[in-house]
C-alpha cells in the first residue's frame, strides 16, 4: 500500500515542485520568436481570428529580425510565422487569462506548464525502467541543470512542445503502443515540422528490427493525420494547405544549398563554447563509452529513439547554422537529441567505469553552475561569434559580481540536491531496483 501510494503522489510532487521553479522564473522579455508566437495566441485567444493587423505594432514590424519569423499569406498580407503547435499551446491560457491588454505572461506560464508536464512524464518514464530513486536524480539533472529550463521553460519555443512529444513517442514505444508513438510523433511536428523525423526512424527501426510492419503502419497512420491537421491549421491561418506554410523555408532551403555538408557547423552542435552540447551537458559525454557498452543490451525502441534523435540533430545542421540564433541561454536546437538519447543513457549507466561514475556528481554540478544562473535571470547574449566566447563569460565580464555569487549558489544548490537525491539512507522513493528491459 505505501509503495501505491508513493507511485501515485511522487509524480504529483514531481509535476508541482518543477511547475512552480519553472512558473516563478519565466521571461518577461523573451525572444522575438517567443513573443510574436505569444501576440498570436493573444489574438486567436481573445477574438477568434488569426488575422492580425500587424501595422498596429510598428515596432515588430521595424525590427530588425522581422524575417525570422514573416511570412506572407495567400492575399500577400504580412502574418506571424511560428509553428501551429507554438501558438495553439498558449491560445487555452490567453483565453482564460489574456486582457485587452498583451502580455507574454500567459505565453510563459503555459511554457512553464507544458515543460514541467514533459519532466513529469520523463521521471514516469524512466521510473519503469531503473527505479524511482535513479529516475529522480536523472529527470532533475535534464530539467534543472540543462536548457530545458533556461530555453523551453522560460518561454513558448518551438521546444516547449517537441520535448513534450518526444517523451510521449518514448513512453508510447516502451508500452508498444504505436498508434500513440505517431499520435505524439505528430504532436513534436507542431512545433517542429522535421521533428517527425525522430518518430520515422523510431517506427521504422523497431519495425526492421522485429520484422514487423506495425509500428510503421500504425505510426505512420496516425503521424499522417497530423500532417493533414496541421495543413488545416496553416490553410486557417496563411490561406496555404503547405504544411510549411508557417515559415519562410528559403531560409533553410538556402543554408542547405550554399554549405552542403558543413563539417565546422556540425561541430558546433557539440564542441561550439557558445553553443557546443558538451560543454552546457557534459554528463552526456561522460556517459557516452557506457551508452557504446551497453549497446547491444539496450530495448530496441531507446536504441531507435536516441538514433532518431541524432538524425534530427545532423539534418538541423544541414538546414540551419549551429548557434540558432539569440536572445537565449545556452543552446536550444541539442534539445529533441539530448531527450531522445535520455532513455537510453539512463539504462546504460550499470555500464559506466570507474571514472565516469566518479566524475558523474562533479559534472552534474558544474552543469547546474552553468545552466541555473542563466535560468533565474536573463543572461540573453547578442549574436557573438560562437567560438571564440560564451554565454556565461559574456556576462561575466560585464557583471562579475552578480554573476560569480550566482554560479557559486547555483554550484551548491546543485550539490545539496545531488547529495539528497543519493543519499545512502533508505527512502520511500527507492522502488525498484535497476534493470535494463529487452524487447525483440
Amino acid at each position: 500500500m505505501r509503495e501505491r501510494r508513493w507511485s501515485v503522489w511522487l509524480p504529483v510532487l514531481v509535476f508541482l515542485g518543477t511547475a512552480l521553479v519553472y512558473c516563478a522564473t519565466v521571461s518577461r522579455l523573451p525572444s522575438w520568436d517567443a513573443e510574436t508566437a505569444n501576440l498570436a495566441s493573444w489574438h486567436i485567444g481573445r477574438t477568434g481570428n488569426p488575422d492580425l493587423p500587424l501595422s498596429d505594432y510598428p515596432n515588430l514590424m521595424s525590427d530588425a529580425s522581422r524575417a525570422q519569423w514573416l511570412v506572407k499569406n495567400a492575399d500577400g498580407d504580412d502574418m506571424i510565422g511560428r509553428a501551429p503547435g507554438v501558438i495553439a499551446a498558449s491560445v487555452p491560457a490567453y483565453w482564460l487569462l489574456g486582457g485587452s491588454d498583451f502580455s507574454v505572461l500567459p505565453g510563459s506560464l503555459s511554457a512553464a506548464v507544458l515543460s514541467a508536464a514533459a519532466m513529469t512524464w520523463l521521471f514516469v518514464l524512466l521510473s519503469r525502467l531503473a527505479g524511482r530513486r535513479t529516475a529522480l536524480a536523472a529527470t532533475l539533472v535534464v530539467a534543472f541543470t540543462t536548457p530545458v529550463w533556461s530555453v523551453a521553460a522560460d518561454a513558448m519555443w518551438p521546444h516547449t512542445v517537441t520535448l513534450l512529444g518526444v517523451v510521449g513517442m518514448a513512453a508510447a514505444a516502451r508500452a508498444d503502443r504505436w498508434w500513440w508513438v505517431g499520435f505524439w510523433g505528430g504532436v513534436a511536428a507542431t512545433g517542429r515540422l522535421h521533428v517527425a523525423l525522430v518518430c520515422l526512424v523510431l517506427a521504422l527501426g523497431c519495425a526492421v528490427h522485429r520484422r514487423q510492419w506495425r509500428p510503421v503502419l500504425q505510426a505512420g497512420s496516425a503521424g499522417a493525420a497530423w500532417i493533414g491537421l496541421i495543413s488545416v491549421w496553416t490553410h486557417w491561418m496563411y490561406g496555404r494547405w503547405d504544411p510549411t506554410s508557417a515559415y519562410d523555408t528559403n531560409q533553410f532551403t538556402d543554408y542547405a544549398a550554399g554549405h552542403r555538408v558543413d563539417l565546422v557547423n556540425l561541430l558546433g552542435f557539440f564542441v561550439s563554447p557558445h553553443r557546443g552540447l558538451f560543454l552546457w551537458s557534459p554528463v552526456i559525454l561522460v556517459l557516452l563509452p557506457a551508452l557504446v557498452r551497453a549497446w547491444r543490451t539496450l530495448p530496441d525502441w531507446s536504441r531507435w529513439l536516441c538514433l532518431g534523435g541524432l538524425t534530427y540533430l545532423l539534418v538541423q545542421g544541414l538546414l540551419n547554422r549551429f548557434s540558432g540564433g539569440f536572445f537565449f541561454y545556452g543552446y536550444r536546437l541539442q534539445l529533441e537529441a539530448v531527450l531522445c538519447a535520455t532513455p537510453a543513457l539512463v539504462l546504460s549507466w550499470s555500464r559506466a567505469g570507474r571514472v565516469a561514475r566518479a566524475l558523474l556528481v562533479p559534472l552534474v554540478i558544474v552543469q547546474g553552475a552553468l545552466i541555473i544562473p542563466g535560468s533565474l535571470t536573463d543572461l540573453y547574449t547578442p549574436e557573438i561569434d560562437s567560438w571564440t566566447t560564451n554565454g556565461l563569460w559574456y556576462w561575466l565580464q560585464r557583471r562579475p559580481a552578480a554573476i560569480v555569487g550566482l554560479v557559486l549558489a547555483s554550484g551548491f544548490a546543485t550539490a545539496l540536491a545531488a547529495r539528497i537525491v543519493s543519499g545512502r539512507a533508505a527512502s520511500p522513493v527507492d522502488g525498484v531496483p535497476a534493470r535494463v528491459e529487452s524487447r525483440s
